[in-house]
């Protein structure tokens, strides 16, 4: 004997409750806000003569000018001429190469990360958009990549990221050294 199935008995997968959802949606929206208010007390405090020369530079949005400002010293163009400056600014952000060794062994050459960790998040996050927004910076790290055809092995991703890095530091320094908006032409870089 087979039994009728009463249609309306029949429980139809239902998606968790929409309560967790909204409570969900309601933490984010809260987040959100709180975020805004942190900018709000931040945006005053920040050099905005340093934050708009650091803009100017292809791949620093506001964030990223903005960390950059916050951990660069005041008085950093004191430190001497920009050749001496440029690989002092990389060891505050910890872009600086290191070579580890120890009696006949010898390691690789990698940056150091004894610097502002902050700071080199910012960078290479600069990095990575003046990759898209920057033809010269593209080529630059196309290069790097593919090897320059004169007996110099191509870089890994990183390796390249970081050389851009490092370059994008060279051009942080002239253009606040120099006090003008970033131009192709106008600044080269230390």
């Amino acid at each position: 004997r087979v039994k009728k199935i009463d249609p309306k008995k029949i429980s139809v997968f239902k998606p968790p409750e929409s309560r967790w959802y909204h409570l969900a949606a309601l933490t984010q929206q809260a987040l959100a806000e709180q975020l805004r208010r942190c900018d709000a007390q931040i945006a005053p405090r920040l050099p905005r003569e340093r934050v708009a020369l650091i803009t100017s530079l292809p791949g620093f949005g506001e964030r990223t000018a903005a960390v950059m400002a916050t951990y660069l010293p005041a008085s950093f163009e004191g430190w001497g001429p920009r050749k001496k400056i440029v690989p002092r600014v990389q060891a505050l952000f910890g872009l600086d190469p290191r070579l580890r060794q120890s009696g006949k062994w010898t390691g690789k050459v990698k940056i150091s990360k004894r610097g502002i960790g902050a700071g080199r998040t910012a960078l290479f996050q600069a990095a990575f958009c003046s990759l898209s927004h920057d033809e010269e910076m593209a080529a630059y790290y196309a290069l790097l990549r593919t090897g320059d055809g004169r007996g110099r092995r191509s870089k890994t991703h990183k390796e390249a990221m970081v050389d851009v890095m490092r370059k994008q530091v060279r051009r942080l320094v002239a253009v606040l050294c120099a006090n003008q908006p970033y131009g192709k032409k106008s600044h080269k870089a230390a």
